[in-house]
């Protein structure tokens, strides 16, 4: 096997590595807040947004640290710290000792480390992939939805074993992962990359760049809008509506993730079939539009399966 497809498999494998994990993570989250700390749902939100608010204010650097170092070293380094966090969890549920404000740390710290794991990972891709740029992005995102729903069936096995295999099968996979990582190679910095001038102009430079686009702008205006009005509502309601509606568990808010993942794959698959879409922006409205609607289906009260069916379109 050449060396750029033994990079590649490693490559690969060091996505599935850490996908998995965070599939056990986005379900044993909600189930540890909503069901086994039976909290409100103004805590269950908070707790969902402490995942995803420091992307918000550490994506950009982590993208300057990916230009700057060897993003081989970072990843192996971050999936070592990231095995950390589940594995404190792991040991204060055994004890007997968890509790809301280390679930809030243990949110924090995994948002914080993905703010950087994505970058470096992105970053490394290019390179992996050579001349078949477009084949490599397809299987990563394949790779990711399928690593999704394995993480997502494991965590099922919360409401049969308890949290903390789960939590320690999620630590161990993570240390699994910088085995991989390591054997990518190493992928040192470009040199026009480190020569690139101050990191604050350049982050300013991006924004403005985006700003001042005129098909960069208003789709990430929507996106925003999405990820405001949308997103917060889907992480937050949905496993609260199978909690308090349904009266589900880990498994319900497993199949609650997976036909949602379905239900994306489907419609990209549909679009690659159809040669894409011609006016993109209208679609992404529509869609937006089409994902508050199926959102609120859950107001209703329908048969589980109706809800799932909603959330798969």
């Amino acid at each position: 096997m050449s060396q750029s497809n033994t990079k590649y498999l490693w490559y690969m494998t060091g996505i599935a590595t850490y996908v998995v994990p965070q599939g056990i993570q986005t379900i044993l989250m909600p189930w540890l807040v909503a069901v086994e700390l039976q909290e409100s749902a103004d805590r269950l939100g908070i707790a969902q947004m402490m995942t995803q608010l420091p992307g918000l204010f550490l994506i950009l650097a982590g993208g300057l640290v990916a230009d700057r170092l060897d993003a081989r070293k970072i990843l192996t380094s971050l999936h070592a710290v990231a095995a950390i966090p589940a594995a404190v969890v792991a040991l204060f549920l055994y004890l007997g000792e968890l509790s809301y404000s280390l679930l809030i740390v243990y949110a924090l710290a995994m948002g914080v480390i993905n703010a950087f794991v994505l970058p470096a990972r992105d970053g490394i891709l290019n390179r992996v992939a050579g001349d078949q740029l477009q084949r490599t992005v397809t299987v990563a995102m394949g790779l990711t939805f399928g690593a999704q729903l394995i993480g997502f069936t494991a965590a099922r096995a919360a409401d049969s074993f308890g949290a903390v295999p789960l939590l320690a099968l999620q630590s161990t996979i993570l240390l699994l992962g910088m085995i991989a990582t390591w054997r990518i190679g190493p992928m040192p910095p470009r040199p026009v990359e480190a020569e690139a001038g101050h990191r604050l102009a350049q982050m300013t430079r991006g924004v403005a760049i985006v700003w001042q686009s005129d098909n960069m702008r208003p789709a990430m205006l929507m996106l925003t809008c999405m990820s405001f009005f949308y997103g917060g509502a889907f992480m937050v309601l949905n496993p609260l509506i199978v909690r308090d509606v349904y009266q589900g568990t880990a498994v319900e808010i497993s199949l609650l993730y997976s036909v949602f993942v379905v239900g994306t794959v489907t419609a990209t698959v549909l679009l690659v079939a159809r040669g894409g879409v011609r006016r993109q922006g209208r679609a992404l409205l529509l869609a937006i539009m089409s994902g508050g609607l199926s959102l609120s289906i859950g107001l209703t009260q329908p048969p589980f399966w109706g809800f799932l069916s909603g959330i798969y379109l």
